[in-house]
């Protein structure tokens, strides 16, 4: 686990630390946002989920700046790697059945009742453990909000189970921290948590350490759902993206990789990697490029349609995913005939069909006035987007000034048990 190693590096090193997520795109150095006032005043920082709450943190992004070895900021990674394993370790009696010994206290008092069930698996559960530890933290007891390691049935009062559970816990707002001229929206609240209690809680002692959460010019997700953040699929990620582009809410967009390359940000020698990788191993690896790129019968480069001809210009989406469609199926015939791997056409980006951000609710913040993925929660309308991004070649035509234009690759929403052609992304 990252936080395993981050904690040693904060107790053994004390050196400060960042852990990023793999779905992450670092676009210019974070450091000086960190150093600069109000974060750096700051030990743990995260980013946030959806509001400014000690319990709703996005921990894809991670740092700790002056973190005491054995101090409040590593006591909650700590206490999130304890509960972690004690969770998913699922030692019989402890989750289970009738006298379920985590849940004795709740069954006893009357607030909850079994037969208990332990919980396997779930979603982001790293996420939501360390959101209930450091919201906890912050309100100095124990709390489980958004991940209890097993199934329970709810009865009599319910503000007797929120005050056991800390389910409400309105001591977990935190309190704004400016920052909103270098485009950061800041808030913080003071780490109370700490030592080594036998329950894994006790009121802390030694220096004084404080969380903050951190959005806007520093972080932002793709999805755009937490306060401050600068949405990816607005299309501004093109021109002015955030420090940590976190592509979190890619998948239902059209997949994160793709995204990635139709930004231009994708760097292909993680293929090569991946490739070696299979090769030696035999196991399945990561692309974005198709597999025949790599085969010794296609070895001969890609095939791009430039020029006029590249350009597909219809009315409505349904139209151009129809022409689209059609133009891949030729172009893969093609490049079987030449020896190479076929690249997507690009999408006109002034296409009649692309949603604007009037339609989406958002006027005025999309790019251009589009909204370049109208993914989750909007659907694909006609089963088609696009992703902006700066380019040198266009619609594929040469360019030897160096000079960047718009330009947009078409992303599509995923149908289940459906393939698409072994094609090459345009950018």
């Amino acid at each position: 686990s990252r936080h395993h190693y981050m904690s040693r590096v904060i107790g053994e090193l004390n050196l400060n630390v960042a852990v990023v997520d793999g779905d992450i795109s670092v676009q210019r150095d974070f450091y000086p946002l960190l150093k600069a006032p109000p974060l750096r005043e700051h030990n743990l920082i995260y980013t946030l989920d959806h509001q400014h709450t000690c319990g709703d943190l996005n921990v894809g992004f991670a740092y700790c700046q002056n973190c005491a070895s054995g101090g409040r900021a590593q006591w909650a990674i700590d206490e999130g790697l304890r509960r972690e394993g004690y969770f998913c370790a699922g030692e019989p009696g402890e989750f289970d059945g009738a006298n379920a010994r985590f849940w004795a206290r709740s069954d006893g008092a009357g607030v909850t009742a079994g037969p208990h069930r332990w919980v396997e698996w779930t979603t982001a559960r790293d996420q939501k453990l360390y959101s209930d530890v450091v919201g906890g933290s912050c309100c100095g007891a124990p709390q489980h909000r958004l991940l209890f390691p097993g199934t329970y049935k709810q009865v009599g009062d319910s503000y007797a189970f929120m005050r056991q559970w800390g389910s409400h816990a309105g001591c977990m707002t935190m309190a704004a921290a400016g920052g909103g001229a270098s485009g950061l929206q800041t808030w913080w609240h003071e780490l109370l948590m700490g030592g080594n209690a036998s329950d894994g809680y006790a009121r802390a002692g030694g220096p004084r350490e404080t969380v903050a959460i951190a959005t806007g010019s520093l972080a932002s997700g793709w999805h755009g759902t937490g306060e401050g953040e600068l949405a990816g699929w607005s299309g501004h990620w093109s021109e002015r993206p955030p420090a940590v582009a976190h592509f979190v809410g890619g998948g239902p967009a059209g997949g994160k990789v793709e995204i990635m390359q139709g930004l231009g940000w994708w760097r292909y020698e993680a293929d090569v990697a991946a490739h070696a990788i299979a090769e030696a191993t035999n196991k399945t690896a990561g692309y974005a490029l198709p597999r025949s790129f790599f085969w010794p019968a296609t070895r001969r480069g890609v095939l791009v349609l430039a020029g006029p001809a590249a350009r597909i210009d219809t009315a409505t989406s349904a139209e151009y995913v129809s022409a689209y469609n059609e133009r891949r199926r030729w172009l893969l015939r093609l490049a079987v005939l030449l020896q190479r791997t076929a690249v997507d056409p690009r999408a006109p980006c002034d296409a009649p069909w692309v949603v604007s951000d009037t339609r989406t609710g958002h006027r005025g913040r999309g790019y251009r006035g589009r909204w370049y993925t109208p993914g989750w929660p909007w659907p694909f309308d006609g089963g088609v987007g696009i992703v902006g991004s700066k380019c040198r070649y266009g619609e594929a035509e040469p360019n030897t000034t160096g000079a960047t234009a718009d330009c947009c690759a078409p992303i599509f929403g995923k149908v289940a048990g459906v393939r698409c052609y072994e094609t090459a992304h345009p950018a």
